[in-house]
């Protein structure tokens, strides 16, 4: 990506607000301007985090953003936030500072979306009790018979922001692959209903 604008002589120092494998560390500075500098502290520690800010011009951090914070980096020009929201951000701080932030809304939809369906599994077959009886040694399979199956199922999602869209995708393609590559039943597609002003169902 192209950095922001920077009217300093001085390279640009982009900064990360938690430790970073090293290996990863040196394909994001290979995606960067030659004379970029890209640090990362060693620990989570806020005092790790502090000796790297004096100079910080560009931060990519997701914690708590205030006056306090901001003090400890005052030549930032540009924070971005690797989550999708600003909830822990004073938001009014950065615009009487004129820092730029940007957001990463969407990012982890598709993994989240993935990770439901396996606890909507995990549920369904009772895997985690199961899993505990066959490590004591039983294999009590009389005990786990007639579970639920997702074939045929109805699922609602409550809220259709980035990850329920990327839900309902998934679980299109999964109730497909379910039928056998024949077309999935009614009951397999989540349809959109409207609830009131600015909410949206599916079920």
């Amino acid at each position: 990506r192209v950095l922001p604008s920077h009217s300093s002589s001085q390279p640009q120092r982009v900064i990360f607000g938690s430790p970073i494998l090293k290996e990863r560390l040196e394909r994001i500075r290979a995606g960067l301007p030659t004379d970029a500098v890209v640090l990362a502290p060693e620990t989570n520690s806020r005092e790790a985090l502090a000796e790297l800010l004096a100079d910080a011009t560009i931060l990519v951090y997701s914690g708590p953003v205030d006056d306090a914070f901001l003090d400890m980096a005052p030549n930032v020009r540009f924070i971005q936030r690797t989550n999708a929201g600003y909830e822990n951000v004073d938001v009014e701080a950065l615009k009487r500072r004129g820092i730029l932030m940007a957001n990463n809304g969407g990012a982890n939809s598709g993994p989240v979306a993935e990770y439901t369906i396996l606890l909507m599994l995990a549920l369904l077959k009772r895997f985690v009790p199961a899993v505990n009886e066959t490590r004591t040694g039983r294999w009590p399979r009389g005990e786990f018979g007639g579970n639920a199956d997702l074939d045929g199922a109805r699922v609602g999602i409550i809220g259709f922001g980035a990850i329920g869209d990327a839900f309902s995708a998934l679980w299109h393609r999964c109730a497909a692959r379910l039928r056998r590559g024949q077309q999935a039943s009614h009951a397999c597609q989540p349809s959109r209903t409207r609830l009131g002003k600015g909410k949206d169902r599916a079920g």
